[in-house]
């Protein structure tokens, strides 16, 4: 499953089972949209970060579907910084894959030529495709076409990144941040795992496929040195720092409910 079919799942979701979404909170953002409108052409970009497993493309995609049920003429288009990790290959070979989605497992270049191209307004704009299911990378690429508001969702984005006298966070117009309970985020993260585990049954290509015929209590070993090794880790050192940077922080809460 690419990124793009992921989204396309959890949006489907969200038309079945729409949770309730604070009005004035995506007023507010469209009315931020609309004043940088007054003084700009190019695409607004609207950054959301927070740790693994804290439901970034589910906001993603809520806000995008209630800023479509009142201004229907709107293009938005979901963007994950997950596209710009260096493939797998990569990784093993410069022995980082215990450090992948920490800022050392981007792929800059490609990262910051992205967002400038969008800020350029020179669409269309080619985009590597990440699997989830593959955990990598793939050979193909997307493209993304010119649109009015760029949700940007992922781990990195609110960190203060500078990559040839550029900085990230320079390229944004509202920053929205995922704030949640370690011990949420952890159960969260568990409860995907085995979801994908089970999925993956289905798909033998899966990286989840080898867990299959494994115990439960075997499965749930790996999860946890997982969590522990890179997720949390990750969370702790440079994901959760990054709050600061928000012009936003919504708490997610345990029955998956933000709170404004």
């Amino acid at each position: 499953m690419t990124y793009k079919q992921y989204v396309s799942t959890v949006s489907k979701y969200l038309y079945k089972k729409m949770p309730t979404i604070n009005k004035n909170f995506i007023d507010f953002i469209y009315n931020k949209y609309s004043l940088y409108t007054k003084n700009n052409s190019t695409p607004f970009i609207l950054a959301i970060s927070g740790s693994v497993a804290s439901g970034k493309t589910y906001l993603s995609n809520l806000i995008k579907n209630s800023l479509l049920e009142t201004h229907v003429d709107l293009k938005i288009s979901i963007v994950t910084s997950d596209s710009f990790l260096y493939p797998k290959a990569y990784l093993i070979e410069n022995n980082i894959m215990n450090q992948k989605g920490f800022p050392i497992s981007y792929n800059k270049n490609e990262l910051f030529n992205f967002l400038k191209a969008v800020k350029s307004n020179k669409f269309p704009i080619s985009i590597p495709i990440y699997s989830h299911e593959l955990y990598d990378t793939l050979s193909t690429r997307d493209v993304l076409n010119k649109c009015d508001i760029i949700i940007f969702e992922g781990v990195i984005n609110l960190q203060d990144i500078e990559y040839k006298n550029a900085r990230i966070l320079e390229f944004y117009d509202l920053k929205i941040f995922i704030n949640a309970s370690v011990d949420n985020l952890r159960k969260w993260y568990t409860d995907r795992f085995f979801d994908n585990v089970k999925k993956s049954e289905d798909n033998p290509n899966s990286r989840f496929a080898k867990y299959i015929n494994l115990p439960k209590s075997c499965i749930l070993k790996n999860c946890n040195e997982l969590w522990e090794k890179v997720n949390y880790t990750n969370l702790v050192n440079f994901i959760e720092p990054s709050m600061k940077n928000a012009d936003i922080v919504i708490y997610k809460n345990s029955s998956h409910e933000f709170e404004f």
